[in-house]
C-alpha cells in the first residue's frame, strides 16, 4: 500500500513537472494572442475614424484625429477590446505632412533640416543632401558633393544607386554620408509620404525653419496657431483654412513685421506649404497579462494601407 501511495505521489510530481510549464507556456502564448488582437483593433479603429472624418479642405491640430497621446473628441487613447475579456490598447496617431518629403524638396531644403538638427556639420549636410537628389533622380550623373553607383561600387559589400523614389526612410542610411546618429536626429522630420507640400497647420518649427523661415518668424507661426491659451491642439487654435490667405491671416495678428510677412509670403510662393494632410501614421499598442504587442502604421484618407510594421 506504501509502495502504490509512493509510486502515485511520484507520478503526480512528474505530471505536474511536465504539465505546469507547458500551461505556462499555454498561457503566455494566448496573453501575446491577445496583445495582439487589441493593437490591431485599435489601429483599425484609429483608421476607421480618420477615413470617416470630413474635413473641411484643411487639417489641423485640433482636429478630431490628432494626438501625441490620444485622438481627442472621437475615442480616448485608451481603449477596450470587449471581444478578449477588455485587452486594453494605446492609440497615437500624426499626419505625414507636418514633415519634409525626401522624394520631392529641394536640395538645399535637406542640407537644412540636417543642419538644423546639429548633427551634421554643414560639408556633412550638403553631401547628404546631394546624394539624396542623386538616389532618387533617374541618372547616373553625380551633382557636385553627391554620390551615384561609381561611389557605391567602392563600398564594402557595393551596391547600385537606387535611381528612384525612396519606399521607406531606412533607405537614407545607404546613402553617402548619412550616419545613423544624423538619421536618428533628423528622421522624425522627414516623411516617403504625400505629394511633397507641407501643412502649415501641423509642421513644427524645425520644419518651417528648413524651409527658408528664420528662427523667430517660425516661433512666432507657431505661437500664433496655438492661440492665447498658448498650448497646441486646444479650442483656440487659430487654423489656416486656406494656403493663399496665410499672409493676410498673420498680417491681421499684428505680431509679425513687414519684413517677416515678406519671408512667409515667398515660402508659400514657391508652392512648399500647404493646409491639407492626406497621409498619416499611427501607432497602436495592446497589452495582455503582461505580453505587450505594437503595431506602427502609415494610410491615407482613401483608405489605403501604405505600411504595417509589427514589434
Amino acid at each position: 500500500m506504501l509502495w502504490t501511495l509512493f509510486i502515485l505521489g511520484a507520478l503526480a510530481i512528474a505530471i505536474n513537472s511536465y504539465v505546469w510549464p507547458q500551461l505556462n507556456f499555454a498561457g503566455k502564448f494566448r496573453d501575446r494572442a491577445k496583445a495582439l488582437y487589441a493593437a490591431k483593433a485599435g489601429a483599425k479603429l484609429v483608421i476607421a475614424q480618420v477615413v470617416q472624418y470630413k474635413s473641411a479642405g484643411y487639417d489641423s491640430l485640433k482636429d478630431p484625429w490628432y494626438g501625441d497621446a490620444s485622438l481627442r473628441d472621437v475615442f480616448p487613447c485608451e481603449g477596450r477590446f470587449a471581444a478578449l475579456g477588455d485587452t486594453p490598447f494605446t492609440v497615437s496617431v500624426e499626419d505625414e505632412e507636418r514633415k519634409i518629403n525626401i522624394n520631392k524638396v529641394k536640395q538645399d531644403t535637406l542640407k537644412q533640416i540636417f543642419m538644423l538638427t546639429e548633427a551634421a556639420d554643414e560639408q556633412a549636410a550638403k553631401e547628404i543632401a546631394a546624394s539624396i537628389v542623386d538616389w532618387r533622380d533617374a541618372d547616373d550623373k553625380p551633382l557636385e558633393n553627391g554620390a551615384e553607383t561609381g561611389y557605391y561600387a567602392g563600398q564594402e559589400p557595393s551596391y547600385p544607386c537606387k535611381n528612384a523614389d525612396f519606399q521607406v526612410l531606412g533607405e537614407l542610411l545607404q546613402v553617402r554620408g548619412m550616419t545613423q546618429q544624423i538619421f536618428d536626429a533628423s528622421k522624425d522630420y522627414l516623411t516617403v509620404y504625400g505629394i511633397g507640400s507641407v501643412n502649415l497647420n501641423t509642421c513644427e518649427d524645425m520644419v518651417l525653419r528648413a524651409l527658408g523661415a528664420s528662427e523667430e518668424l517660425a516661433r512666432k507661426i507657431i505661437a500664433y496657431r496655438k492661440g492665447a491659451d498658448g498650448e497646441e491642439g486646444t479650442d483656440d487654435d487659430m487654423v489656416f483654412d486656406n494656403i493663399s490667405g496665410a499672409v493676410a491671416a498673420l498680417s491681421k495678428s499684428g505680431s509679425f513685421t513687414s519684413q517677416e510677412l515678406s519671408q512667409a509670403a515667398a515660402i508659400i510662393a514657391s508652392g512648399s506649404m500647404t493646409v491639407r494632410s492626406d497621409n498619416f501614421t499611427g501607432r497602436s499598442d495592446g497589452k495582455s497579462g503582461g505580453k505587450a504587442y505594437g503595431i506602427t502604421f502609415t494610410f491615407n484618407r482613401n483608405d489605403v494601407i501604405k505600411q504595417w510594421r509589427s514589434d
